[in-house]
């Protein structure tokens, strides 16, 4: 049996321990999250190490089916965190695919919840740092616009219960869900690539968010 059959065998079989988000509602809290010095989780944290080494491998061997797996990542956290460790390996000419799937699902795949990175958006940083230099005018266009439209995955959830609550407990209505992942991203968008409006954007978001430094971060 060659290598490359053997890493994706082993791929596959430890993927099928990793659980979908459905089945752990709040799996950034569970014990494949590997940033809390409290969870027991030896088992989970060396199937995400594993994975994230056989991902590796695929992607230099076969890369059809490592953008394969990238799509699998969906709904799934811990994949999500798999991918995004292994992703930056992929050479420049994969930029369209890299910038692509990382504004799916309005710019779920940036969001790193389970890793051992204290920044959330340590992989996403580097991503578009190295691919927006090399992606196509139209992708890169199109990463533009929907960086510069997105809004926080939180409203929903605010809106429909933390809104209520501050009325209940008298406290501040204020909630802020807008211009965070912009304000964190566009810094890394290739310089001599940067629209105005996204240069724009981010002086006004410097005024907004300049005092404050835990934005995306672990705690």
């Amino acid at each position: 049996m060659n290598d490359k059959l053997q890493i994706a065998d082993i791929y596959d079989l430890l993927f099928k321990h990793v659980p979908k988000d459905s089945e752990i509602p709040y799996i950034a809290y569970s014990d494949w999250e590997g940033f809390s010095q409290y969870n027991s989780n030896v088992f989970q944290r060396s199937c995400v190490a594993l994975l994230i080494k056989a991902s590796k491998y695929i992607l230099e061997h076969d890369m059809p089916l490592y953008l394969q797996k990238m799509n699998e990542a969906r709904d799934c956290t811990v994949a999500n965190e798999i991918i995004l460790a292994s992703v930056t390996s992929l050479g420049v000419e994969y930029s369209d695919n890299v910038i692509t799937w990382l504004i799916q699902d309005n710019f779920k795949h940036a969001i790193d919840e389970t890793s051992t990175n204290i920044d959330e958006l340590y992989y996403a940083k580097r991503i578009v740092e190295k691919y927006t230099k090399h992606c196509s005018f139209e992708v890169l266009s199109m990463f533009e616009e929907k960086l510069y439209y997105r809004k926080s995955e939180r409203i929903k959830w605010y809106l429909e219960r933390k809104i209520d609550e501050d009325k209940n407990y008298g406290l501040s209505q204020y909630r802020s869900f807008f211009g965070e992942l912009q304000y964190c991203l566009i810094p890394y968008i290739d310089k001599s690539r940067v629209s105005i409006k996204m240069l724009d954007l981010f002086i006004v978001l410097e005024r907004k968010f300049a005092a404050d430094k835990e934005l995306f971060k672990k705690i």
